[in-house]
């Protein structure tokens, strides 16, 4: 049973309300993979060519830090605010700024490691 008064949430609390509780989820399921993993295996091929670009972008994405991916998920994806995205996270509203622009930073530095530069046009 909930016992957060969920229904007297506004539409936007609610949505950051559900988001918050699906992000822990998602990183207890994360947490418990882990314990679980096997050791990859090395069968891979090595070549020196990047990947597709929507292949890579997935993975340069999967590499960065949980906070990076959920600043830029909550911003570019669901099209929160500063603001809105400082409530979620339980953030300063005037930090999310820097820490979004540092996340894209680190996304295109993964991005070149793979070979696919965020400056130049497929």
């Amino acid at each position: 049973m909930l016992r957060s008064n969920f229904e007297r949430r506004s539409p936007p609390e609610t949505r950051r309300y559900l988001y918050r509780i699906a992000q822990r989820l998602l990183a207890d399921r994360a947490r418990a993979r882990r314990r679980q993993a096997p050791e990859p295996l090395d069968d891979e091929p090595a070549t020196n060519d990047p990947p597709p670009p929507d292949e890579g972008v997935d993975r340069a994405f999967r590499q960065l830090k949980s906070r990076d991916r959920t600043l830029l998920w909550l911003a570019y994806v669901e099209e929160f605010s500063h603001r809105e995205i400082a409530r979620t996270l339980g953030l300063v509203p005037g930090s999310v700024r820097v820490l979004l622009f540092r996340a894209r930073r680190r996304l295109a530095d993964r991005l070149k490691q793979l070979g696919l530069d965020p400056e130049r046009p497929l």
